[in-house]
Order: structure tokens, then C-alpha cells, then sequence
């Protein structure tokens, strides 16, 4: 006997146009929204990746609703910023929404944000 939730119409998530059922199992087991990001999922040492996947930094630790970059990563020798809402999706890497370019020039910004 199925369940309610797996034969019920899904009008919201990945892959559904508005209006138009979505797939189940892709709404639970591949896709998690950044509004429910479970930040504790997030280790020191965790690689950071752009969308374009480039290595933007390694996790040193979380402050707030941001992330902290190590020093040994940057550039320029200095801690760097990552707020949560860049975050796409975490799995063994942490995967951002933004580009490399756009990421190393918004990142010293992303405190106030």
C-alpha cells in the first residue's frame, strides 16, 4: 500500500513547472533549500567550490550565519566570509550559487549582508 505522499500531486519543487506535479523523490532526496540549509552539516576542513568549481577556500569556522575561510587558502593571506544564503547545497564539499570571480569580490562584503 502506497503512502499519501507518494502518490499525491507535487505542484512546487525541482523539475515541476508552477501548476505542473513535481517529482517526489527528487523534492526529498536531491535537493535541499537554502531557507532549510542545517548549518551543523558544515566541518572545518570542508572544501568551498563555486558554481563554476573552482576551489574558493577551505572552512575554518562558522561565525554566525557565515562561513569562515582559512588564511592559508586566500589570496591575500586573510580570513574571508561566505554567508549561508551563497550556499547551494552541501555534501562532502560545500557548493556556492556564485561564480569564482563573483564570489572573491563580493566575499569581504558578505559580513554586513
Amino acid at each position: 500500500m502506497s503512502s499519501f505522499k507518494e502518490n499525491a500531486p507535487r505542484t512546487v519543487g525541482v523539475g515541476g513547472d508552477v501548476g505542473q506535479p513535481a517529482d517526489w523523490k527528487k523534492d526529498t532526496d536531491d535537493y535541499k533549500a537554502v531557507d532549510c540549509l542545517d548549518l551543523s552539516v558544515i566541518k572545518r576542513h570542508m572544501a568551498v567550490l563555486s558554481c563554476d568549481g573552482c576551489r574558493v577556500g577551505t572552512v575554518d569556522c562558522l561565525v554566525g550565519g557565515c562561513i569562515k575561510l582559512t588564511r592559508k587558502d586566500s589570496p591575500d593571506g586573510l580570513h574571508h566570509f561566505i554567508p549561508s544564503k551563497w550556499i547551494e547545497r552541501v555534501e562532502d564539499k560545500i557548493y556556492l550559487t556564485k561564480n569564482a570571480n563573483e564570489t572573491r569580490k563580493e566575499w569581504d562584503l558578505a559580513i554586513g549582508a
